[in-house]
């Protein structure tokens, strides 16, 4: 496909989901397919120990869309999601979990959100299907977010985003910040908007977050941000030992 006529790349990061893989790849297709635009598919292995490397190697010498972005050691979500945006072609960048609890189908709504003005839309799971503790420290989050920061999305912590390509051009996610996605969008002074996707039950495998993890990074966040500084984003030096394209 020439650089020129993806209008979609989407990016998504994995770590360990080996039986995730072929049915997100395949409803991704389906749905995007049905769009009638160009697209790619950027699977970002964050180093996984199971079989996931070799499913997605196998998956690229037969798909028409895929790209694959392997990391010889687990850096992280931020920095995954990072090197998918570096080598994506498209006008615009979706963003989803590699656990199938984000449902691609919700993808040409979002895309319509996008085309009423938005520069970055974000999915909203009003319905979601995690474990009570779960939702109860990300609504708890949410609110502190809301009094502290202002923030106007309603689930921050949703990786199913749809946005301008051009929003992500000059600012680079290191550690963590990958959380703060929608703040950092707004301070920098993209219109957001949002819309209510379905929110599916983990089908394989455990989150890669425990519960000890979230709170601590909830902590993280918080400091993060109030100690933020946006030059530390803008313009950094993007480096890619270890990716293998």
């Amino acid at each position: 496909m020439p650089d020129n006529k993806v209008k979609f790349s989407v990016v998504i990061p994995v770590y360990n989901e080996e039986k995730s893989i072929l049915p997100l790849h395949d409803s991704l297709c389906n749905i995007m397919d049905k769009m009638r635009e160009n697209y790619e598919i950027i699977f970002v292995n964050d180093g996984s120990q199971d079989k996931t490397r070799h499913i997605l190697n196998g998956l690229f010498v037969k798909s028409l869309h895929l790209l694959v972005v392997n990391f010889n050691k687990n850096r992280g979500q931020s920095l995954a999601m990072q090197a998918g945006f570096d080598v994506a072609k498209g006008e615009f960048i979706i963003t989803i979990d590699g656990d199938l609890q984000n449902d691609p189908s919700d993808i040409p709504l979002m895309f319509h959100k996008i085309n009423q003005g938005y520069d970055v839309v974000c999915g909203w799971r009003y319905k979601r299907h995690d474990p009570r503790i779960r939702v109860f420290l990300a609504m708890l989050s949410s609110v502190i977010r809301k009094i502290v920061f202002r923030e106007v999305i309603h689930d921050p912590g949703c990786t199913l985003r749809i946005f301008k390509k051009d929003a992500v051009k000059d600012i680079f996610l290191f550690t963590g910040t990958h959380r703060l996605f929608a703040l950092i969008m707004s301070r920098l002074g993209y219109k957001l908007g949002e819309v209510k996707v379905i929110h599916h039950k983990r089908k394989f495998g455990n989150s890669k977050y425990s519960i000890y993890t979230k709170i601590i990074d909830g902590v993280a966040i918080f400091i993060k941000f109030c100690l933020f500084d946006m030059q530390k984003l803008m313009h950094r030096e993007k480096r890619k030992e270890g990716w293998i394209v």
